[in-house]
């Protein structure tokens, strides 16, 4: 995630290969989460997936999937993190990559997420 001062840009990489085992200890979460940024292309009035920018059948850290390319103004950012909250991720044990000058404005806002 790159936080500007007038953009925010998400790359997201959806698992292509999931075994059956992965996909049964999936948390409903994650499902929804996943569900939800690969099958739209806009989010909201303002977020929108680069479809174009996809790349297919990357392998990235011995996994086989796609990145998806999301962006929206930074403006949205906290209605961003409060989808966070109410669907969780913080209950993913993800790590969260972030740079950009926004990052040390929110990094406060992402703790309580």
């Amino acid at each position: 995630m790159d936080i500007g001062g007038t953009l925010v840009k998400l790359v997201y990489f959806e698992p292509k290969d999931i075994t059956a085992e992965e996909e049964q200890e999936e948390v409903e979460s994650l499902k929804s989460i996943r569900r939800y940024l690969t099958s739209h292309t806009a989010y909201g009035k303002t977020g929108i997936r680069d479809v174009h920018l996809e790349l297919s059948d990357l392998t990235l850290w011995g996994r086989k999937g796609n990145l998806h390319f999301i962006r929206f103004p930074t403006h949205e950012l906290p209605a961003f993190l409060q989808m966070g909250r109410d669907k969780h991720f913080s209950s993913l044990h993800t790590t969260l990559c972030a740079t950009g000058g926004g990052t040390f404005k929110y990094e406060d806002d992402f703790r309580t997420v």
